[in-house]
């Protein structure tokens, strides 16, 4: 593992000191009237509002220039030339809502690390019996559908993503569901997988590349049942390994539950019990 793959969350505090004399000089807003919301809730004082909108749907604009309202859960970027730059949670779920609705292609990258519940696993690396009413995950590219599966490039950066729960005896599992793309560069900790068949932390069923990810995590099914991957099909994984639990009934393994049709795993290992 390189140097700096696996690094902590650093949260940065800023304040800012406002002298007395600079309260005379704030900005005043003038209030918007109903009509004033446009399509998509976009708040636009005229019609050059539109012209302010960088297309990815993430600005709100006063229409004069002089100011714009951020949407936390849009993250910056149009998915294709540029990644889109996902920091949180809710832009991470959006992301997933764009793969799974049809837009499989777009790329992304983590900006930060990512939680989206705490505490899932217990010391032991179990399901956490206090966990009550997690934000349940959906996995991103959910089914084998040519329209469906992910395609595009997804780059962790060296970052995390923690928290993601999932438990239905449904079929393609994982932080994403079907792999036809590249997914790199990203941890996921502290996270529990349970489904029925092809189950894995990183995908469910891959038909490419996942490389240089890790998994610390509870990953649990009936059949092809993976640490990293459930199914790898004419895929590549590589450079990757997993600390967490593995369970399934049939066709599991540390890495992947099962391989086939010329496909590789390279210089990957498990820690597990």
């Amino acid at each position: 593992m390189k140097d700096g793959f696996k690094k902590p969350l650093a949260v940065v505090l800023s304040a800012m000191l406002m002298s007395s004399a600079s309260l005379t000089t704030l900005p005043t807003f003038t209030a918007m009237a109903l009509d004033d919301i446009g399509t998509n809730g976009i708040l636009q004082s005229d019609s050059s509002a539109d012209e302010n909108d960088n297309g990815s749907g993430n600005i709100f604009s006063d229409g004069g220039g002089s100011g714009s309202f951020i949407d936390s859960s849009v993250p910056e970027g149009n998915g294709v030339t540029t990644p889109y730059q996902i920091s949180n949670y809710d832009q991470l779920v959006w992301f997933a809502n764009q793969v799974n609705n049809g837009n499989t292609s777009i790329n992304a990258v983590l900006t930060s690390d990512i939680l989206a519940n705490e505490n899932v696993l217990d010391e032991n690396g179990n399901l956490n019996s206090s966990l009550t009413s997690p934000t349940e995950w959906t996995p991103i590219g959910r089914t084998d559908d040519e329209n469906r599966k992910y395609s595009g490039t997804f780059d962790g950066q060296g970052h995390i993503i923690s928290g993601l729960y999932f438990n239905k005896s449904t079929d393609n599992v994982g932080l994403f569901g079907v792999n036809a793309g590249t997914i790199k560069n990203v941890g996921i900790a502290d996270s529990y997988f349970s489904g029925r068949t092809y189950v894995g932390s990183v995908c469910g069923y891959n038909y490419s590349t996942v490389e240089n990810c890790y998994s610390t995590s509870f990953v649990n099914g009936k059949y092809n049942v993976g640490g990293l991957c459930g199914e790898n099909d004419y895929g590549i994984i590589k450079n990757s390994y997993i600390t967490g639990s593995v369970n399934g009934k049939d066709s599991f393994g540390a890495i992947c539950g099962e391989s086939n049709n010329g496909d590789s795993i390279l210089n990957c290992y498990y820690l597990g019990e």
